[in-house]
């Protein structure tokens, strides 16, 4: 919940910074920093990195638009950027960004407490990337010790703090985190995005599209203990103890939930899932809604 706030709190700032700019305001780092009450660096990322895609221009601590590009900003334009972010619910209606409610000497809005993954030492890979993303060029970089070729960027998506590439990498689509990402090169050739993919990132976790494995950890019933012992019907599946009450302790590793939840369903209701709770609160949500079905049908 604590997370939720924080990221509702930058949503908020840059919501008015947008707000702002667009009305031709000049802004001052000093100012903005006892307003929003964060540092000046913060601010910086604010300009340098999350709102790199505006024509932003700098005189020493002061921020401001290119005097051509003003006016082309609409409330409505700034409603559609907020909702293109994924920020849309922080505001509930687009009032939020008229002249009337956000003004130069006076805001209704306060921020404060900000933790965020600072990245201003990746302003140059975030800034290729996003272009990248924009003309729908193939990418290659260097990650973790491996060379990465014939990258399909869809999309850079800032979770709880932490920025990731959302990518297409061997026809399958990968998160991995920016800071892990240098060298990044931009090609000629161009790729076709894909719609089921953009709306993949937009609905699943960020938490699926990692390339780490997690780690599943399962209680058996002792019913079925044998069944389990000599079938290993779950994806590297390892006993870690026998209980005195004949039940076991199982783990198993899988990339996302499609891996494990069909097979767990099938052996309900003598198994009970221990970790992480985002594959226990997938396998309720998926119960309920099977509930559901059946009482709408009668």
């Amino acid at each position: 919940m604590e997370r939720m706030k924080e990221h509702d709190k930058l949503g908020r700032r840059l919501g008015i910074i947008l707000t702002r700019l667009n009305t031709g305001e000049r802004l001052h780092l000093m100012d903005l920093a006892r307003e929003f009450n964060v540092s000046e660096r913060t601010l910086q990322r604010d300009f340098n990195d999350r709102l790199n895609y505006l024509p932003i221009k700098r005189d020493g601590s002061t921020y401001y638009i290119e005097p051509s590009y003003l006016g082309r900003r609409t409330t409505k334009h700034m409603a559609s950027i907020i909702k293109s972010m994924g920020l849309e619910q922080l505001f509930p209606t687009n009032n939020a960004f008229s002249d009337n409610v956000c003004t130069s000497d006076q805001s209704p809005y306060l921020f404060k407490n900000i933790r965020l993954e600072p990245i201003t030492d990746h302003a140059q890979e975030f800034s290729t990337l996003s272009q990248a993303i924009k003309t729908h060029q193939f990418i290659s970089f260097f990650s973790d010790g491996h060379d990465v070729k014939d990258v399909e960027p869809y999309k850079l998506v800032n979770d709880h703090g932490i920025w990731y590439l959302v990518a297409v990498i061997n026809e399958r689509l990968t998160a991995i985190k920016l800071t892990t990402i240098k060298n990044v090169v931009r090609y000629k050739e161009t790729f076709i995005a894909k719609p089921e993919y953009l709306s993949s990132i937009e609905q699943q976790n960020i938490f699926w599209l990692s390339q780490t494995l997690i780690d599943v950890i399962i209680q058996v019933d002792s019913h079925i203990a044998a069944a389990f012992l000599d079938t290993s019907p779950l994806p590297k599946q390892q006993l870690l103890k026998r209980l005195d009450d004949g039940s076991l302790l199982i783990s198993s590793q899988v990339c996302n939930s499609d891996e494990i939840l069909p097979q767990l369903k099938a052996w309900l209701p003598r198994i009970d899932i221990l970790s992480p709770d985002i594959i226990k609160l997938e396998l309720v949500k998926d119960l309920e809604a099977g509930l559901k079905r059946v009482k709408n049908y009668k």
